[in-house]
């Protein structure tokens, strides 16, 4: 998941605000700032998972992740097992409350969905597959999102 997935998903919701409802969307201060939050809260996560996986991982000569050779279970991984995932959704849910739509709220649900079954569970099989259980135990204890 990268940033651009992220702008594109707050594309589609902006564009589907904007077919579903034919006047402007209106901000309340509370909807406003619960929006921030949530966005800064994101790119807390976010920038705080990425520096501790920079820590723990290897590139190669193509800056590719060649991956960790290391359980990570400390910092934001104590918290969640995919915090990452958790800054994106969290960031898609800001943009969902600041746009105010209800067509939004099923953008986000179909969102959550295809995040968690085809990019979370599918590398979760593969971590207990490499980490054996070691990443069991770790699973049993942090939970998969909050």
């Amino acid at each position: 998941m990268s940033p651009a997935f992220l702008t594109v998903c707050t594309i589609i919701m902006m564009i589907l605000t904007d077919l579903i409802t034919a006047k402007n969307v209106s901000f309340s201060p509370l909807t406003v700032i619960g929006s921030m939050a949530l966005w800064l809260t994101a790119v807390v996560i976010l920038i705080a998972t990425t520096v501790q996986l920079n820590q723990y991982t290897s590139v190669d000569q193509n800056n590719r992740r060649l991956g960790s050779k290391f359980l990570l279970q400390s910092g934001m991984f104590a918290i969640s097992r995919n915090p990452k995932y958790l800054a994106l959704l969290l960031s898609v849910v800001g943009s969902a409350l600041w746009l105010a739509n209800f067509a939004n709220i099923l953008w986000l649900v179909a969102y959550f969905a295809c995040v968690h079954y085809f990019k979370v569970l599918p590398k979760e099989k593969a971590l207990a597959d490499r980490f054996g259980q070691p990443y069991i135990d770790y699973s049993a204890s942090v939970r998969r999102w909050i």
